[in-house]
């Protein structure tokens, strides 16, 4: 009887969630370093002041305020051994809480509000962008070499889009509903002549 061995194959842990792992402070302080960077930075930069600000009841329509300089304040407290951002996610929570404050508290026609949707939209992207390379890294320490990381290199592979068929420039009937020229002319006189 012949019996087959087959090799022992690592199996790859369960790492979790980027956004619910512990907050990775180099990664958050180089989206901070990032942000500052942008135009609309200067906007979220300190906690809003109503009369500076021209923003009369702010406080009175906003009960979660936060700003850039609170969350790089909350970072070094980490950084000191704070337990303030227990999470990455409890850091993208103080980035959206300023798009939010800023969307509820202004008209969509204003430019802090248009401001604040190009922050959200960075901030998305780059938690989208960062998920994957933290997973790799993660699994590189734990001994996954990339190759195994996805697992089957079929899943790596990109299937071709099927392509779409090239339509008519212009409508034109199929051939079996197609009439000449003088026929045409003269079923148009016939309805001129004869209207419904």
């Amino acid at each position: 009887r012949l019996v087959v061995v087959k090799p022992a194959t690592k199996k790859r842990p369960s790492i979790g969630k980027f956004e619910d792992a512990e907050l990775d402070l180099e990664r958050a302080k180089g989206l901070m370093d990032e942000l500052s960077n942008e135009s609309a930075y200067k906007y979220f930069l300190l906690p809003v002041n109503e009369v500076r600000d021209n923003a009369p009841f702010y406080y009175q329509r906003i009960k979660n305020p936060c700003d850039f300089s609170t969350i790089r304040q909350r970072l070094k407290q980490h950084e000191a051994g704070g337990e303030y951002y227990h999470s990455n996610n409890a850091f993208k929570r103080d980035l959206i809480q300023i798009v939010e404050n800023a969307k509820l508290y202004n008209a969509r026609n204003h430019h802090i509000f248009q401001c604040a949707s190009k922050l959200e939209n960075k901030v998305v992207k780059w938690f989208r962008k960062v998920g994957p390379e933290w997973r790799k890294e993660k699994l590189t320490k734990l001994g996954f070499p990339p190759a195994q990381q996805s697992g089957s290199s079929v899943k790596n592979k990109k299937i071709p889009k099927p392509k779409k068929a090239k339509r008519p420039s212009a409508w034109a009937p199929p051939p079996e509903k197609m009439v000449s020229s003088s026929h045409a002319e003269a079923i148009i006189k016939n309805l001129l002549a004869n209207p419904l």
